[in-house]
């Protein structure tokens, strides 16, 4: 599926910290880049809206 157009959001967390990371289309993919390390297992979730602006999310532990 073509990503143009779709924006996203991580909300990854690693401990006690949680950090917001934008993803933008990339190489045919939705790619972002965390200011600091993450540790070996975050949790989170991620929201993506296509350009039409439908939203869809999914959590991850």
């Amino acid at each position: 599926m073509p990503v143009e157009g779709f924006s996203a959001v991580a909300i990854l967390k690693s401990g006690a910290k949680a950090v917001r990371i934008p993803l933008s289309p990339e190489g045919g993919r939705l790619t972002g880049k965390a200011d600091t390390a993450l540790g070996e297992r975050p949790t989170g979730a991620v929201r993506i809206t296509s350009p039409g602006g439908a939203a869809a999310s999914a959590r991850f532990d």
